[in-house]
């Protein structure tokens, strides 16, 4: 309950080899009765244990105490999906939840809040958002339910999570506040974890020093453990990659691998090499940065591989990162980087309506910074402006839009087709004019 899920560990080890020791002993050995008892408290016991692991993301150990738990009982199997979330692998362990459809029953609402949580926080990975708030929305309901501030507590921060992640920063403030008044003064690591959950929402709401202030108080305090300094440092790193400041950057996101639970693997990983990776690639120093951003790549892959039955979510997740990483080498017309990447991201793009929208339009950019163009190459990027324009009308993307007919006009201006090139830039206006996308809109003025 005060967050030292590892001297928890200890004591909840300690009540399992009293166990074993009571069971195996011939003059102390339980009857069948006290047998079936013991069985119960064992069982508890280990998921108590694979829930603190959860919490500190200590991966090693989490696959044996699953197996003993299975033993005892197979109706427990919704508890591989602990297991799967502790592995960062959240497709697996959604999956968990949606092949046991009554994963709640005949269970203690306790640990229902808890398995929701997981689930919860599994789809939010995934940018599941309507499911997610489905699922956060039975927790809250089910903590009501008892008197449990730190259940209540921690199903508040969930929703709170989501909100960030939706960018309503209003309401993730009041979940905050509520989640936090509940428990009065906070002790221990208590107090980390609300310096931590502060320090996030003022990165999301964009107010980087108010969250770098308390990113730093987080990580001097002396109970914080590798998972807090995982993820201060890896907001530490964002930070200055959005401020340019690039050496800095690589130092915190270092410290952010180093400090990693997962040992350099998982999606968390995938996200810090994929931030180095931007970081050497803003500093000129390629090869480098090529390094990295295949290795958050090979990471995905080998989450995609493992998620066989679902991998849409994950390949949109690295098709957007080979995007984004094209999107640079772009700007700073690194043609050679920028056709690689877009070679890449044909594997992941494939049936993928909104992916292959960006793809286009990135892909028939590239003819601006192209070295020999000829009149196919006009033909085919026009093709590819036309699919994009397509995606982004039935999404009422207008940003998107006008930045399409924007290029559509840059193109055809090349071509001397003066005409085609005006009602382009015109169109372009009307559309950045529903957007919020000023400076978009000045440049089609000029």
């Amino acid at each position: 309950k005060l967050l030292k899920q590892e001297e928890s560990i200890g004591w909840l080890e300690k009540s399992l080899n009293l166990l074993d020791r009571l069971e195996n002993n011939p003059e102390s050995r339980p009857n069948s009765d006290e047998l079936s008892k013991t069985r119960h408290l064992r069982a508890s016991i280990i998921k108590e244990i694979l829930f603190c692991n959860n919490e500190i993301n200590l991966v090693e150990g989490s696959e044996n105490y699953l197996n003993r738990l299975l033993a005892i009982d197979k109706k427990n199997e919704v508890y591989r999906a602990v297991l799967h979330h502790v592995n960062g692998e959240y497709q697996q362990a959604i999956s968990v939840f949606e092949d046991q459809a009554d994963w709640h029953k005949n269970r203690k609402i306790i640990e229902q809040i808890n398995l929701g949580l997981i689930y919860g926080d599994s789809l939010l990975k995934l940018e599941k958002f309507a499911e997610c708030e489905r699922v956060l929305n039975e927790v809250i309901n089910s903590a009501e339910k008892i008197n449990t501030p730190i259940e209540k507590k921690d199903a508040l921060l969930a929703q709170a999570f989501l909100y960030q992640e939706k960018a309503d920063f209003d309401k993730a403030a009041l979940k905050i506040k509520e989640a936090f008044d509940i428990l009065g003064e906070p002790i221990g690591r208590q107090s980390i974890q609300k310096d931590m959950v502060y320090a996030v929402y003022y990165f999301f709401a964009g107010d980087y020093e108010k969250a770098r202030q308390s990113f730093k108080a987080v990580a001097t305090h002396q109970n914080a453990n590798k998972k807090y300094l995982s993820s201060v440092y890896g907001f530490m790193g964002i930070i200055a990659l959005k401020e340019a400041k690039y050496y800095e950057a690589i130092t915190a996101l270092n410290q952010s691998l180093k400090n990693n639970p997962t040992k350099g693997e998982g999606l968390n990983a995938a996200s810090i090499y994929n931030n180095l990776g931007i970081c050497y690639l803003n500093l000129n120093l390629d090869e480098k940065a090529a390094g990295y951003l295949a290795q958050s790549i090979k990471i995905i892959d080998n989450e995609i591989s493992k998620n066989k039955d679902k991998p849409q979510a994950l390949k949109e997740l690295a098709g957007f990162r080979i995007l984004n990483t094209a999107g640079i080498a772009y700007k700073k017309k690194n043609s050679r980087l920028l056709f690689s990447l877009l070679s890449n991201l044909k594997a992941y793009s494939q049936d993928n309506k909104k992916l292959n929208a960006y793809y286009a339009l990135l892909a028939a950019k590239s003819l601006f910074i192209k070295t020999s163009v000829d009149n196919s190459d006009y033909a085919k990027a026009l093709d590819l402006f036309q699919s994009a324009v397509d995606f982004f009308y039935l999404e009422q993307n207008y940003g998107k839009l006008g930045e399409v007919y924007f290029n559509i006009g840059k193109l055809n201006f090349v071509l001397k087709d003066y005409e085609k090139s005006k009602l382009a830039f015109e169109t372009s206006c009307r559309n950045y004019e529903k957007s919020v996308d000023k400076k978009g809109h000045a440049l089609c003025y000029y």
